[in-house]
């Protein structure tokens, strides 16, 4: 077989009758059709498991052949499965499904070979939604992990009063601070009052005559009093300072055993949340890293689309391209249906016409065979019956023959052991009421049959009259074969 006869059983086609009708190259082009369908398919399918799946290439180029393969089977049924169709309705509502998934297995195809074409555009577009992503991880974690900035500043501070370096200073003591407002509050009450002892003084306020007069000496004497209450106010703010002095210096040793305490656990808090947030930041890290999949790359693809009509345009020229060499083998045979039947067409149809007659006769012949063969059976069963019935009645006949053989057997040995039982009684009778009874043909005593016992006769009583053999008050004991009694005054031999 060469290699055009091979492209046109590809096609579906059958090469006897593509040569004879002259379209034997039409055929095996469609099988090319088919078989390149399949190896872009399978090109397809090897650049998505080797992008996406990261498989090494032997691995890849396996699967994508397998996926060739099975991609040239499904664009075959859809070819094959059309043949034979008539009327333009009909063809066209078989080519609609066929079309529909014709139109789902490019889409699937085009896929991978778009994402390669356009595959450093999309490596640089992958970082920068990876920068955006580590962004968005960082404010996520920077939320969650909100106590850390306060824990170091704890630490620092814990470290600091250890090492002396931060000590709480006197104005911080409260009483420090109650002197410190009260001193400046005084302090402001005589700034005021010899302001305005000297305004008096100089005529600008108050009487507005210049000179030292009463006005002038009164808000004086009240300047003095201010000043003097501020000198109190001063030496109590001195006092205080001292004493809290003396306080932080005593409390000195023990604030910093207290940071010497707090410090371990407060590091040990810090040290847990920082750790919990480097391990969540290397997981975030490495799953924006590792988010280079196939939605990952469709949507880069989307986002360099947007905002970008010819990168829109290249793309959707690249899925038409790859979709219509998919659409192309249904598409010529739909156009080839719905044209006139060519000679090919012609001479298959003759072809399976002529197979379905071939067919028809053979059942026919079939079913001729199976009658005579049933009327062949029903005559030899019914031969069969006949024999059997004839059987049956001889089998039957000589059943009844031989059975009435026996019944007349069975009678006569009865007959004679019934007569030698009641002669064997009447003797018994005799002697015991006449005498002794000579034996009769040598037997003293009568035989018996199987099952029936013997019943010897009583004697009778004593009675000295002459009584007859066959007296009624005489009781005689005869049994029958059947174990019955005779009654009183029968005679044996009566029926």
């Amino acid at each position: 077989m060469n290699l055009r006869s091979g492209l046109v059983r590809l096609a579906g086609a059958q090469p006897d009758l593509a040569e004879r009708s002259g379209d034997l190259t039409k055929q095996a082009a469609m099988g090319g059709v088919l078989l390149s369908t399949a190896l872009v398919a399978g090109v397809s399918a090897f650049f998505a498991l080797e992008d996406t799946l990261r498989l090494p290439w032997p691995a890849a180029a396996v699967a994508a052949a397998v996926w060739a393969g099975v991609i040239l089977n499904l664009d075959r049924m859809l070819i094959v499965s059309m043949n034979g169709l008539r009327g333009a309705r009909l063809k066209v509502a078989a080519a609609v499904p066929r079309l529909l998934l014709a139109v789902v297995i490019g889409t699937v195809i085009s896929t991978p070979l778009t994402l390669r074409i356009f595959q450093p555009e999309i490596d640089a577009q992958l970082t920068v939604m990876h920068a955006q992503q580590v962004a968005e991880s960082k404010d996520v974690l920077a939320k969650a992990y909100a106590e850390i900035p306060g824990l170091q500043k704890e630490v620092d501070r814990l470290q600091a009063i250890i090492s002396g370096q931060l000590r709480p200073g006197v104005s911080d003591d409260p009483d420090v601070k109650a002197a410190k407002a009260a001193y400046d509050s005084a302090e402001k009450t005589y700034e005021d009052a010899q302001a305005n002892a000297q305004c008096e003084l100089n005529g600008s306020c108050g009487t507005h005559r210049p000179g030292i007069g009463d006005a002038y000496q009164q808000a004086q004497a009240t300047a003095n009093a201010a000043k003097q209450k501020a000198a109190e106010a001063k030496a109590v703010l001195a006092d205080q300072q001292r004493d809290a002095e003396a306080r932080l210096a005593a409390a000195a040793a023990h604030q910093v055993d207290d940071a010497r305490k707090q410090l371990p656990d407060v590091q040990s808090r810090l040290a847990t949340e920082q750790a919990a947030e480097q391990t969540a930041e290397q997981t975030a890290s490495l799953a924006d890293n590792a988010d280079n999949g196939l939605l990952s790359r469709l949507e880069a693809l989307e986002n360099l689309s947007s905002g970008h009509p010819m990168a829109v345009l290249t793309h959707l020229m690249l899925f038409l391209l790859f979709l219509s060499i998919e659409l192309l083998p249904v598409v010529i045979k739909l156009l080839s249906m719905l044209g006139p039947p060519s000679a090919y067409d012609s001479l298959l149809a003759q072809r399976a016409d002529h197979v379905k007659k071939l067919e028809r006769m053979e059942l026919a012949d079939q079913r001729q065979r199976a009658h005579a063969q049933a009327l062949a059976q029903r005559e030899v069963a019914e031969h069969h019956l006949a024999e059997q019935t004839a059987s049956a009645k001889l089998a039957a006949s000589k059943l009844v023959e031989q059975q009435a053989k026996i019944a007349d057997k069975a009678v006569d040995t009865w007959a004679a052991l019934a007569n030698k039982r009641v002669d064997a009684e009447l003797d018994r009778w005799i002697q015991a009421n006449a005498g002794p009874v000579p034996p009769r043909n040598g037997h003293p005593e009568p035989p018996t049959l199987p099952g029936v016992p013997f019943h010897p006769a009583a004697p009778g009583p004593t009675d000295t009259r002459s009584a007859a053999p066959w007296d009624d008050e005489q009781t005689v004991r005869l049994p029958r074969p059947d174990g019955w009694s005779l009654p009183a005054g029968q005679h044996p031999t009566q029926p």
